[in-house]
Order: structure tokens, then sequence, then C-alpha cells
């Protein structure tokens, strides 16, 4: 499985590597090299009332009362079109649609930047986040929200099955002085994105964070880092296995998408750090057998920023280290 962001500006290109080495579950891939409005925060900021996107700078002029009300209608009437991704903002959205059915996928997958990470990002001229003010930081979660209802929806016409991730960066600051929000408030906003979601849901972080915050969340899924930060899943095996209890998927981002940890790894290598990392939960007590049917492998995050054929070798190795892992635990059904 991919995470999201692929290099290429080619859109095609780009569509037909993921089905070529994710086809069970494939993800539509974002591209930032095609121009601004394709990064995580334009894409996912269309809708918010009062957003201004100048000079490759997004931010937000207080809505006029009229254009808040307007866009609350818009909630209450369910108007899922109206919180749609538009083709200038994620072109291989649409390509993926028409390239990925008929394919052998097993749960197609897609990803909305989430509530904290988007709120952070989002400013007002001032430079103030939108996360810390009450209005909008509802606004933001209502459009997170219906925008992955109507991604959910759209998925679901190319299959049964559909995942969509929420991209939280950001909550890699959660207990410093850059992320002033409660345990509390992250499970509410994590709570309140995922509702009226049809399909499964997970939230995915690419630094190291307090793991509990995911995983006690409503997500299916916890994505994460695993390359550099694997271990620590390990501190919580209580929420570890309560989350697997339920069912929940553990995407393992072993594989690296920076160049320089890219160039220094082969497939022996992450093999070793995976089952590393999955030793340490099996020795605090976690069902080692649990764990590896309730995992999948992915690159650590985006890999935007490797070249393309860097990227390409990425997802190689991804396929190659899942197919060994696989077959190694027989874990082909």
């Amino acid at each position: 499985m991919t995470v999201g962001s692929l290099p290429h500006t080619d859109v095609k290109k780009a569509v037909d590597l993921v089905l070529k080495y994710t086809p069970e579950v494939p993800t539509w891939p974002q591209l930032p090299r095609r121009g601004f409005k394709e990064n995580m925060y334009a894409q996912y900021s269309q809708s918010i009332p009062g957003v201004r996107m100048e000079d490759d700078r997004i931010f937000v002029n207080p809505g006029e009362a009229s254009e808040i009300e307007s866009f609350y209608e818009k909630v209450i009437e369910e108007d899922l079109e109206y919180f749609s991704l538009s083709p200038e903002f994620a072109t291989a959205f649409f390509e993926f649609e028409r390239a990925v059915k008929g394919t052998p996928a097993k749960i197609v997958r897609g990803q909305v930047t989430g509530p904290i990470s988007l709120g952070l990002n989002l400013t007002y001229e001032d430079k103030r986040s939108l996360l810390y003010d009450d209005t909008y930081k509802e606004i933001v979660t209502k459009t997170v929200n219906m925008t992955a209802r109507w991604m959910a929806n759209r998925l679901s016409g190319l299959h049964e099955n559909t995942l969509v991730a929420f991209d939280e960066p950001y909550l890699n600051m959660y207990g410093s002085a850059f992320l002033n929000i409660s345990k509390d408030e992250v499970l509410t906003l994590f709570k309140d994105v995922v509702s009226g979601l049809g399909g499964l849901s997970g939230f995915h972080c690419c630094g190291n964070t307090e793991w509990p915050l995911i995983l006690q969340s409503p997500a299916s899924m916890l994505s994460f880092d695993a390359y550099n930060y694997g271990h620590t899943l390990s501190l919580y095996p209580e929420d570890v296995s309560a989350f697997l209890d339920r069912g929940g998927i553990i995407a393992w981002g072993v594989v690296p998408s920076t160049p320089d940890a890219f160039v220094a790894e082969n497939l022996q290598s992450l093999i070793g750090k995976l089952e590393s990392n999955i030793g340490l939960l099996a020795d605090k007590g976690v069902d080692e057998e649990r764990i590896h049917r309730q995992s999948l492998v992915t690159p650590m995050c985006g890999l935007s920023g490797l070249s393309e054929e860097q990227a390409e070798a990425a997802l190689r190795m991804t396929r190659e280290l899942s197919s060994h892992m696989r077959e190694k635990y027989d874990l082909e059904d």
C-alpha cells in the first residue's frame, strides 16, 4: 500500500505505477509537483469560507456571516458535492477512478488532510492558526469530514471495500508548545471527522507521537513511520492489543521515503527492521500472529521527495517486502 504522494507530473504514469506495485490496496496519488493547488493543504481548503490562495500562499479572511451560514446549510443538507475535490486540485483522483475498475483490488484507499494538520497550517493573514479559533476549528473539522464522506462515496463506486486515511503530520507536535491541545480534544476531533464515513478509516502520522491518540480513536488503521519510530509502538502494548482485538490494522511504514535513507537500505535490512519492531511488541505480550495477520507494509510517508526512479524502486521494495512477509508467515489468505 502507498501512503499518498508521488514525485510525478504525468498523471497516467503515476496512477499506472500505483496499480502495478500495489494492486490489492491501490491509493490515488497526490502529485504536488504539478503545482501549488495539488499540495495536501490546498487540496482540502476549497470549501472553507473566506479561504484565499494567492502567490502559492493560503490564508483565510474571516468569512462574512452569510458565507458561513451558507457553508452550514451545505453541511445540514449533506451536500457532499459542495465538498468535492475539483480536477484542478486533484487530477490523479479522477484518472484513478477511470483506471482502477477491473483491477484485482481488495480495497481502494484515499486520503484527506486531517483536522489538526489542516487547522494548524491554515492561518489568518496575521498568522494565527484556525485550529485555535473555535468557530473556524469547527468549520475545518466539518470540511474534512464532508470531503472524506464525498471521497468514500466515490471510492465505493469502484469497490465495495474502501479506506479513507486522514494525514496528520502535525500530530508529532502533540505535547509540545507548538500544539496546545489536549488528548480529549484530539480524540473528539478524530471522532468527528470519521462520523458518518462509509467504509474503513485510518490516521497516518509520519513522525513520533503518543500512539494511543490513534489507537483509542474510532480509526480502523494506524499508519505510521515505522522506519524511524517503529520501536515506539511497543511503549503501548495494552492499547495495541485492544486495537487489534477490535479488528484494527497496523500499516508499518518501514520503506524509506527520503533519498539518503532509501539508498542506505535493501530488502534484507528492511525485513530485519520490521521483524525487530514486531518482536518488541510480541515481547510485551501482544499476539504476534495477530500482528502479522492485521498488518500492511507501506513507505514511511509520501514519496514526492524522491526522484521518479527512486519512487518506483520504493514501491517495488514495498511489494517485495510485503510478499516476503506473507509467504514467510503463511498470510496468503
